[in-house]
């Protein structure tokens, strides 16, 4: 472990130099110690990438920034690991390309970090649309409260992990899991965390009171989401609980509240959006993995509805009132 570095920020990144700038801005903002450093995984980008760091390491010489291309795109999971690796500080905090770190953040969770040990840490996040100012909450998630818990498995019943740049790891058990995990689900930061969870004693803390900045991309991939978030996650949590990892009772839980509400949202806030059809033929896919018949009848319904211009067009004024209420 090199010398000194008590946190390591890394930071993964492909094709998103613009953002990248903005959240590198954002680090610097929060004033980061001497004992601090960023650490850079470029998964093989093909854009400015690589000179927009150097260009950034000259605007921000006060900070340590190291960089590392990688020589191919190792897809998310093998990027995650190649960034624990990287990490040389006592804790580990992951971070995407994309999101931004409010000012007074940084501090907060350092001096909590400082008075301390812990295995893991999670705070909350927020959502702020693209191309707007990041302190306009789009949503809040999770309450603005912390909790201490000495049971990781209660820690990540509470919080599931599945946000990346809301981590904090200790570096030391995140390198002796790393190798462990499947790199099956692009998922890689959970099943390290549920790994962690599962084996370590120890001080696990979910911070409420300090919130992630989590960019809302204008234009995303809604069938590449559902596929990540519904198919591919339901898949993990289900492989780890026939592991004796986590609960069957927990994946139950999960899979019950996003089949009943979450994905049936989702379906038709894709559809208002112009989207359905990148969600068609994931359809199959989704059933297959919420194959209950309440299930079923829940996803065939949400599909139908969405498919229905009736429908949408009394949807979306429901949907903008609602909008207006949550972010003013």
């Amino acid at each position: 472990m090199m010398k000194d570095i008590f946190l390591s920020i890394c930071v993964m990144t492909y094709n998103r130099f613009k953002t990248l700038s903005e959240t590198i801005d954002s680090l610097e903002a929060n004033n980061l110690p001497n004992d601090v450093e960023i650490v850079i995984s470029d998964n093989a980008s093909t854009d400015a990438t690589e000179t927009i760091v150097s260009m950034l390491k000259k605007k921000h010489s006060s900070l340590s920034i190291r960089y590392y291309k990688n020589d191919i795109n190792y897809g998310f999971d093998g990027n995650f690991a190649r960034s624990i690796e990287r990490s040389a500080g006592k804790y580990t905090w992951m971070f995407s390309d994309d999101d931004i770190m409010p000012e007074g953040v940084f501090n907060y969770v350092y001096e909590i970090l400082k008075k301390n040990d812990y295995n893991l840490l999670y705070l909350a996040h927020y959502s702020f649309r693209e191309n707007t100012d990041y302190r306009k909450i789009y949503k809040q998630f999770w309450p603005k409260q912390n909790h201490l818990f000495n049971d990781g498995m209660k820690f990540f019943n509470m919080a599931g992990l599945g946000f990346i740049s809301t981590l904090v790891y200790n570096t030391e058990l995140a390198k002796k899991e790393i190798s462990k995990i499947s790199f099956k689900y692009d998922n890689a930061h959970v099943e390290l965390g549920i790994r962690i969870c599962k084996f370590y004693n120890g001080n696990y803390l979910f911070i409420g009171e300090k919130s992630i900045a989590a960019r809302m991309p204008v234009k995303w991939g809604r069938g590449r989401f559902m596929q990540w978030a519904y198919i591919d996650t339901g898949r993990l949590y289900q492989d780890a609980a026939d592991q004796g990892l986590i609960s069957q009772r927990y994946v139950r839980k999960v899979k019950s509240s996003w089949a009943l509400k979450s994905i049936p949202l989702f379906i038709i806030n894709s559809s208002k959006d112009g989207f359905l059809s990148e969600l068609i033929p994931l359809k199959k896919r989704l059933i297959e993995n919420y194959n209950r018949p309440s299930y079923r009848i829940i996803i065939n319904l949400s599909f139908l509805l969405a498919s229905s211009s009736f429908f949408i067009c009394l949807y979306k004024p429901v949907y903008s009132i609602i909008l207006k209420k949550r972010i003013g």
